[in-house]
């Protein structure tokens, strides 16, 4: 029988840190602790653990008696992990704590740097209050992971493939409204053949737009580098000299506001991509799209505004 689960987020995620990362604020023995509560900050959180072995990081699920569990209990891990330059994965030790009783279940895995890895656990490790914990613990010192607050998500039992296919068709249909939105308002001042083209290359533009802003994001890396090193050279009196095969600061710039402005206007057809957690047998809510009405809607304004200027100036000529 076909089914799809849903991905159940922690709600807190915490870590141990000796001697401290530039993440968090240490504390006067050289260890880092921080927390990460969900739905507390849109701050993006990534913490990498190396060094000390007692370095450790974990996640707290509460509420779990509200989700359709069977026996077992099952959970995604998905880390970046290696051991010194050259080797990308390393074993990794699993504790799943049971708040109440303190009872104990470990696993050790070989896990491969972003690789997703499933584990299962036994039901009675979720205390009667619906609380579990999770941590990840290093078993060789010189090896690393980094994690984030949903680098670890537990997977409900099967629920109803059927809702989510439709969701799925739902969203597809919008995406769909969307590229004929702006194929109509392209035809009252393209030709047909250009409109064509045009609208084929916005569609593939607008379904790479995380590649673009991928993009983006390294270019203004680049810039900071290259900043940096500029202010260095200042501060120590030295003309800085510009690194062979590297783009100048001045068409990085330009480079950057180029493709912000044209991020802000190609449609971002990513956003409709539902296909990719159905694929993954993962449940598709309403809630999580529904935001695509309205974003549907402020293009449908524009391209309205803009189809009525192109006929007014043609009825001009």
């Amino acid at each position: 029988v076909l089914g799809v689960r849903e991905r159940i987020k922690p709600e807190e995620f915490y870590f141990r840190q000796s001697p401290p990362s530039a993440k968090a604020s240490p504390s006067t023995d050289g260890i880092t602790e921080g927390s990460y509560e969900n739905n507390k900050t849109d701050e993006p959180l990534e913490v990498t653990l190396k060094g000390d072995a007692n370095n450790f990081a974990a996640w707290r699920f509460i509420n779990l008696n509200n989700y359709p569990f069977g026996e077992k209990v099952k959970a995604e891990i998905k880390i970046k992990v290696g051991e010194g330059r050259y080797r990308i994965s390393s074993e990794v030790l699993v504790r799943i704590l049971n708040p109440l009783t303190k009872e104990e279940g470990r696993e050790i895995l070989d896990i491969s740097y972003r690789k997703t890895e499933t584990i299962q656990f036994e039901h009675k490790f979720i205390d009667k209050t619906g609380e579990v914990k999770i941590f990840l613990h290093r078993l060789n010192p010189d090896s690393y992971i980094t994690v984030t607050p949903e680098s670890i998500v537990l997977l409900s039992s099967a629920r109803s493939f059927e809702y989510s296919f439709f969701i799925a068709l739902l969203v597809v249909f919008l995406q769909v409204v969307l590229v004929i939105i702006f194929c109509v308002t392209c035809s009252s001042f393209l030709s047909g053949a250009v409109n064509i083209f045009f609208n084929i290359f916005l569609y593939f533009a607008g379904s790479g737009m995380k590649f673009l802003q991928d993009s983006l994001d390294l270019m203004r890396l680049s810039i900071q580098e290259q900043l940096k090193r500029q202010n260095i050279a200042e501060l120590a009196q030295q003309v800085h000299h510009h690194i062979e095969g590297e783009m100048p600061l001045w068409l990085m710039r330009l480079s950057e506001e180029i493709l912000g402005i044209v991020l802000k206007i190609i449609p971002d057809f990513s956003r409709f991509d539902a296909w990719n957690n159905f694929l993954r047998g993962y449940t598709i809510s309403i809630s999580s799209y529904s935001y695509l009405i309205e974003y549907i809607f402020i293009y449908a304004i524009v391209m309205l505004v803009i189809s009525i200027i192109a006929f007014r100036l043609r009825e001009i000529k």
